[in-house]
């Protein structure tokens, strides 16, 4: 049994365009998808809303942050005790190292949401 085959200069369910192919893009008989138009169900541009994709980089955007404040709060707390077991002044420079990771962290947690 023959199948049909569309005609090879116009669309499958309609007739030619007025030159026998399609419209081109933004020509007034073009139509939405070929303008480029979103589908109304689609989320607007610029919107926060997306899909698992979206979701799942913002769930690895927090989970970094948190690493880097772990990852320096650490860091800052092993050069001040290395520093007070060097010089003797056991918890001082401990404690500056643990304050300066603390300080550290909050400052990128800051600069991270602005």
């Amino acid at each position: 049994m023959p199948v049909a085959l569309p005609p090879p200069d116009g669309p499958p369910d309609g007739p030619p365009g007025p030159t026998g192919s399609q419209p081109e893009s933004g020509a007034p008989g073009a139509s939405a998808r070929e303008r480029g138009a979103r589908p109304a169900s689609a989320a607007p541009r610029g919107s926060k809303r997306g899909g698992p994709g979206r979701v799942l980089q913002s769930y690895g955007s927090f989970a970094g942050l948190g690493l880097q404040f772990a990852a320096g709060l650490t860091a800052f707390t092993l050069i001040g005790l290395w520093l007070d077991r060097q010089l003797g002044s056991l918890p001082w420079l401990l404690l500056t190292g643990v304050a300066l990771g603390l300080f550290s962290g909050m400052w990128l947690l800051i600069q991270r949401s602005r």
